[in-house]
C-alpha cells in the first residue's frame, strides 16, 4: 500500500494517484459506515430501548448510510476544487517567480549600465576640468586646435567640439555677467 508521502509524488503516474486516492477516501467511508451499523437501534439489545422493527432499522440505516455518501461526495467536490485552485496558485507562484528573476536581471544590468555611465561621466568632469585648466592659465595657444585633433574618432572630435563651444559660451556669459554687475553698482 501507498504511503501519504507518495501522495504527492509528481513523478506518481495519475492513474496510481488516482487509485490511491480513492482507496485512502474509502477509509473513513468503510469507519462511518461500521460505527453507524454498530450503533444502530437494529442491533441493540431487545432490552436497550431501541427499535423492535428490524425492517424500520434498517431502513434508518439506510438514510444514514445515503447521508454519510451525501456528505463524502460533498467532501470530495470540494477537494477536487480546492486542488485546482492550489495548483493555479503554484502556478501563479512560479510564474511569478519566474518574471522576479528577469526583473532582477534587467535591474542588474541597468545597475551596471548606470555605473558604466558613472564612470564616463567621472572622466569627462576631469577631462574637461583640465582642458578649463589649460585654457585659464594660457599653457598652449593651440589647446583649442590640439583638443580637437587629438580625438579618436570623429564622434570623439564632434563631442570634444561641442564642449569646447559650451565652455566658451558659459565664459562669454559669466564675463558678461560681471561687467553688468560692474555697470550696475
Amino acid at each position: 500500500m501507498a504511503t501519504p508521502q507518495d501522495q504527492h509524488c509528481p513523478s506518481a503516474p495519475r492513474s496510481t494517484r488516482r487509485s490511491r486516492h480513492r482507496a485512502l477516501r474509502s477509509i473513513p467511508l468503510a469507519c462511518v459506515l461500521a460505527a453507524t451499523l454498530l450503533a444502530s437501534p437494529a442491533l441493540a439489545a431487545p432490552g436497550d430501548g431501541g427499535s423492535s422493527d428490524p425492517r424500520s432499522a434498517h431502513a434508518e440505516a439506510e438514510a444514514k448510510v445515503a447521508r454519510i455518501e451525501q456528505q463524502l461526495a460533498e467532501a470530495e467536490e470540494t477537494l477536487q476544487r480546492m486542488t485546482v485552485e492550489a495548483e493555479a496558485a503554484g502556478d501563479a507562484a512560479r510564474a511569478a517567480e519566474a518574471a522576479l528573476a528577469t526583473a532582477q536581471e534587467q535591474a542588474d544590468a541597468a545597475a551596471a549600465e548606470l555605473e558604466e555611465a558613472r564612470a564616463a561621466v567621472g572622466e569627462t568632469q576631469q577631462d574637461v576640468a583640465a582642458l578649463g585648466r589649460e585654457a585659464y592659465m594660457g599653457e598652449d595657444r593651440f589647446g583649442d586646435v590640439v583638443a580637437l585633433l587629438d580625438s579618436s574618432s570623429p564622434d570623439e572630435l564632434l563631442q570634444r567640439a561641442t564642449t569646447l563651444e559650451m565652455l566658451g559660451a558659459e565664459r562669454v556669459y559669466n564675463h558678461t555677467r560681471q561687467i553688468q554687475a560692474t555697470y550696475d553698482h
